[in-house]
């Protein structure tokens, strides 16, 4: 495994600012599941985008990788 580094951190960042307002929309939202599943699923799909650029950058992105992001942010929409 390779060390962690900062250096490519920078496109990470969005997930580490919209993750608290994503929830943030949620919690505000209880009695309306169906807006809650909506922002649940931009959240998977930026999730995938900015985990994709990470790798993409780091030149680390192999088909594994790939499909294990995918098939976590397909977990996350079915588990709710």
């Amino acid at each position: 495994m390779k060390n962690l580094s900062f250096k490519n951190t920078k496109t990470l960042w969005p997930l580490f600012i919209l993750t608290p307002v994503l929830l943030a929309v949620v919690i505000s939202n209880q009695n309306s599941l169906d807006i809650q599943f909506k922002i649940l699923q931009v959240a998977a799909l930026i999730y995938l985008i900015f985990t994709t650029l990470y790798h993409l950058k780091d030149k680390t992105l192999t088909f594994e990788i790939l499909i294990e992001y995918i098939l976590l942010a397909a977990l996350a929409l079915v588990i709710i």
